[in-house]
């Protein structure tokens, strides 16, 4: 028998999921047919992304040396998308494409140049090397010398619509979901780990 990992927070969007595509589908005799269909895509979606746990993706993301590319370059921000690709680095924004749906930003982003494009490259392979998609990082440092990443928040594909967020932080984890973002929810995985996802 297969026995799928399914983390508690993936359950509960599969169950939001269906219980919108029943609403929307309430009033037609195909209901039952359509939601079956969608929860068993659904299910086939997720069933290989999350067949490890929060714990084995963060030590990937670790060995991966994924943290240290960013450290390295400081780069604060970091997208690579089939249609997206962003780097934000050297106090400079630079975007594939300037549309604010893939800059997510209102400040205007310079095209790629070839040592901005070689330093996405540089932190795709070790993004590669994790096996992980990961979509997003945005990165905070330390002030001082050596500039250590003091927080990141690290957006990982899982599927179709879904991503889950791992947040690293140098400084223990203790803190509970900000007041301005109360829909988050932080699930502390390590000391220095843990894992956000919508509630």
């Amino acid at each position: 028998m297969l026995c799928l990992k399914v983390p508690s927070y993936m359950m509960k969007r599969i169950k939001k999921y269906i219980q919108q595509t029943l609403s929307i589908c309430r009033q037609t005799k195909i209901r039952v047919f359509i939601t079956l269909t969608l929860a068993l895509l659904t299910f086939l979606y997720f069933k290989g992304d999350h067949s490890q746990t929060e714990a084995e993706q963060i030590k990937r993301l670790v060995e991966s040396g994924f943290l240290s590319a960013l450290e390295k370059k400081q780069v604060t921000f970091y997208r690579y998308q089939d249609w997206c690709k962003v780097l934000h680095y050297k106090r400079e924004q630079y975007a594939s494409d300037h549309r604010t749906t893939c800059t997510l930003s209102q400040t205007p982003s310079r095209p790629m140049d070839s040592e901005s494009t070689r330093t996405l490259h540089s932190i795709l392979a070790s993004a590669t090397t994790s096996g992980l998609d990961i979509l997003m990082a945005t990165a905070t440092f330390e002030s001082k010398p050596p500039h250590r990443i003091a927080r990141v928040e690290i957006e990982v594909g899982c599927g179709w619509n879904c991503y889950v967020i791992y947040l690293y932080s140098l400084k223990p984890l203790h803190e509970t979901p900000t007041k301005d973002m109360p829909r988050r929810v932080q699930r502390n995985i390590f000391p220095h780990w843990a894992v956000i996802y919508d509630n």
